[in-house]
């Protein structure tokens, strides 16, 4: 059976069935008469659903016994927490005061769904409130346990944030693997005592200060691809624990949600369904107040011409899936009760392809209605959206939720709930979701002031005009000298995403880079660089810029759906501070490069599966971001042009498609490794000056371009490889000239400019400067035979932006490719 929590009916069906008789027919036969006011997507309001009268699901109990800091303050209590992750985890908790045993020990019980993977923590009550933090000071977003019978869960509290961790502690390590075929499983999420990580490319994870003592691990897939499992760890002081385990892959059925909605929902406006899966919008690294929910990730409902939605979404059987419907996310416009209460849902899913029946009650909480009606400036680009965000809380900006297109400029929203603030509610614009970037100028940065509105008994509207967006000032047309090139259709043409994310929904960015003519597109996940001592730590950190597997997956599909050949160059970023700086303080000592290219040799591994996975057609296996560990540099290896052989060998192995190298030039070219006869191509980054100074012309730009293909990139023809130019320059003051700038004249890291940074955002733009650059290099890189392509590097996906970044997505450099590369390609 079902377990069912608020409205729902279901009723087996085959797929085959549904598909042989098409599924809007089906619904409208079903419901045929319905009729009222206008309903989403302009037709009948659905006759009322008859909501039935719901038989509660069983549950189990659950005991919570935890152990707390030594020195806890006796007067205080301690109360935990079963959080709400699809509303938000800081919002909609459900607070259960613990009994004290004694001697440090605290208990309390739940009743909970068989199934349902709990998301909790701890937190103390005595004067205030305190949240359970981890060894290293960071607060505990959350604890997971799996409830799969009667239980007793044992946790051990680490610390207090106002304490300090005093107790014992040990390491555990596994690897995680597919029971049926043995292979790893990479991009899943294990969790302990608090702590959570990602299984890395080998399918191996690790934690480090994990309090000596008995814990629960839970091995969770964000999409439900293999089951759930958990298992008891018993970890010792300063000893290793292993647990590796073994995973089985779980079934999937098609569930079909019908929906009724009320009749007031605006019309056009899309209803999402939002829930504990990656698919369903959840990202599973809590945003400001604890959401999880990234609403442009979530499943959009089809309306049907009665009004009605619907929705098929593919589950993994035997999942215990919560979720609601909104018009915004989990927490603003979700669906409420008849006592205006948030709404989650719980289904577990069955063995069987169902349709099943929801009825959304209401959109609204207590309060008026709050309708946003915004005017943006003529120049925002017909490509992208308009976001806006909310801040419940001074400083606390949730999520950005994607606004309604109203016409010509201008973006309409109407916020039914939550309402219930007794001040103002902030709240700000920005374009494509990228707030804190991408922002209205009014309202920018990280922690604005925002607009706001007072929330009020009756339904208000709020007329706002935007007059400006951060760094997107009117640009100037590219004066183009040069002649487009002669037509050369083998040529490789395209961009080179920067590591930043890249957001569903990708066709905005699709879009604007197939305006460009391109023919490749070159993705650049991206690990960190951590730890350098004693040992190299190269790590995978999805809540930062490494893309989740899915992602990765979803950008190369679209990609190659859009015809472009797809290039994978996985790079390194720094952690905190700069990459030089990294690498600088390495020991470089014989056992350190040993972890080093043990660890970097596990990170190429897992982008070479996923490549050959994918249909990937090239593979980088080496950035600039390792020029230090390539032979002949300073501190590497005597022997690193065996260890870089070895390696490009056994990637074979793992990607049967074309494999390259990125070397860098700048004043001089890197000195190119003789293992490069094991590559079939090399792209050469460029950052060497095309002037004395951005005054240059583009005639003497290109003169020197000239002189520096023949005299420095020459060199590479005598490998007989094909070599491809990635032009980087900054659209900044100096950015033509090898030194981009901040007002005083200082030169500033590449790096450092990178799209969206305050660094970029802050430092003044010469967006001529730079397509003068891009015209001059292109121009002679298509003259010459021996060059088989040219990419600009550092494109910024998320939004167009004319700041002094290197990206040329939205800037006159984006204009000068699109001429170029068409007349490259001839069409």
């Amino acid at each position: 059976m079902m377990k069912r929590s608020g409205i729902a009916q279901w009723q087996p069906v085959t797929w085959r069935s549904l598909m042989r008789g098409a599924l809007t027919a089906l619904v409208v036969t079903l419901l045929a008469g319905c009729g009222g006011v206008p309903g989403i997507g302009g037709g009948p309001a659905p006759t009322r659903y008859p909501f039935p009268t719901t038989t509660p699901a069983a549950r189990l109990p659950v005991t919570f016994i935890v152990t707390v800091p030594d020195g806890t303050d006796s007067d205080s209590r301690v109360v935990l927490n079963l959080l709400d992750e699809v509303t938000s985890l800081a919002l909609n908790s459900t607070v259960i005061e613990m009994e004290a045993l004694g001697e440090g020990k605290w208990e309390a019980r739940a009743d909970l769904p068989r199934g349902r993977l709990v998301f909790y923590r701890y937190t103390l009550r005595g004067e205030g409130e305190t949240l359970e933090a981890l060894p290293n000071g960071e607060a505990v977003d959350y604890r997971l346990f799996h409830v799969t019978g009667a239980s007793t869960v044992d946790d051990q509290i680490s610390r207090w944030l106002t304490t300090t961790y005093t107790r014992p502690s040990g390491r555990v390590h596994g690897l995680v693997r597919d029971q049926a075929t043995g292979l790893a499983i990479p991009g899943l999420m294990v969790s302990v005592a608090g702590m959570r990580t990602w299984t890395d490319s080998a399918g191996a994870y690790k934690f480090d200060s994990v309090p000596a003592g008995k814990h629960m691990l839970v091995y969770f897939d964000p999409d439900g691809t293999y089951r759930v499992f958990q298992q008891e760890a018993i970890v010792a002081d300063g000893a290793e624990t292993p647990a590796d385990v073994q995973l089985l892959p779980a079934p999937r059925v098609s569930v079909t949600l019908h929906v009724f909605l009320p009749v007031d929902t605006p019309a056009g406006a899309p209803v999402r369904l939002v829930g504990n899966l990656l698919s369903l919008g959840s990202t599973f690294q809590p945003a400001a107040a604890g959401s999880l929910i990234e609403p442009t990730r979530a499943l959009t409902l089809t309306p049907l011409p009665d009004g009605t939605s619907v929705a098929v979404v593919s589950l993994p059987v035997g999942f215990h899936l919560r979720y609601k419907f909104s018009l915004g996310d989990g927490f603003w416009n979700a669906e409420r009760d008849g006592a205006s209460a948030l709404v989650v849902r719980e289904l577990d899913v069955p063995q069987m392809d169902v349709l099943q029946t929801d009825g959304v009650i209401t959109w609204h909480s207590a309060g008026g209605a709050v309708s946003f009606d915004t005017s943006v400036p003529a120049g925002t680009p017909t490509t992208e959206s308009v976001s806006i965000q909310f801040a419940p809380f001074p400083g606390i900006w949730m999520n950005p939720v994607p606004m309604w297109s109203a016409g010509s400029q201008r973006w309409s929203y109407t916020l039914f709930s939550p309402l219930e603030w007794p001040g103002p509610v902030a709240y700000r614009y920005c374009r494509n979701g990228d707030c804190g970037v991408a922002d209205d100028t009014a309202t920018a940065g990280a922690n604005p002031a925002g607009r706001q509105f007072t929330p009020l008994a009756q339904p208000q509207t709020l007329a706002d005009t935007v007059q400006a967006w951060v760094a997107w000032s009117d640009a100037p047309a590219p004066a183009l000298v040069l002649a487009a090139p002669a037509t050369r259709p083998d040529f490789r043409s395209g961009v080179v995403l920067t590591s930043a994310p890249w957001r569903r929904p990708f066709d905005p960015t699709l879009v604007d880079l197939m305006g460009l003519r391109p023919n490749t597109l070159v993705l650049s996940p991206a690990w960190y660089a951590a730890a350098v001592t004693p040992l190299p730590d190269l790590v995978y950190l999805p809540g930062l810029n490494s893309p989740l597997r899915q992602d990765l997956l979803a950008q190369i599909g679209s990609a190659r759906s859009a015809d472009l050949r797809t290039v994978l160059a996985p790079d390194l970023l720094p952690l905190s501070g700069s990459l030089g700086d990294w690498w600088a303080a390495a020991p470089k000592s014989a056992e350190w490069w040993n972890a080093w290219f043990t660890a970097y040799r596990t990170f190429l591994v897992g982008y070479a599966d996923l490549a050959q996975q994918a249909g990937v057609e090239e593979l980088v296996v080496a950035r600039t971001s390792v020029v230090p560990a390539m032979p002949g540099a300073p501190g590497a290896p005597a022997d690193a042009e065996i260890r870089w052989r070895v390696l490009v060998r056994d990637l074979r192995n793992h990607f049967g498609g074309r494999m390259a190298v990125e070397l860098l030039l700048m004043d001089q070219l890197q000195m190119p490794p003789l293992f490069l006869d094991e590559v079939d191509e090399i792209y050469v980054q460029v950052r060497s000056p095309l002037g004395a100074n951005d005054g240059a012309s583009v005639e003497e730009m290109s003169a020197s371009a000239g002189a520096l293909l023949d005299g420095k990139v020459a060199v590479l023809r005598a490998l007989g490889k094909p070599i491809v130019i990635a032009a980087a320059f900054a659209s900044a003051n100096g950015g033509a000239s090898g030194c981009p700038s901040d007002a005083s004249g200082a030169c500033l890291a590449l790096e450092a400019l990178s799209s969206g940074s305050p660094l970029a955002l802050a430092t003044a733009p010469n967006l001529s400067a730079q397509a003068n650059a891009y015209q001059a290099l292109l121009a002679n890189a298509a003259a010459r035979d021996w060059v088989s392509g040219f990419v600009a590097w550092g494109y910024y996906p998320a939004v167009g932006l004319r700041d002094a970044s290197p990206s040329v997505h939205g800037k006159p450099a984006e204009t000068v490719l699109q001429v170029f590369f068409q007349a490259l390609s001839g069409r």
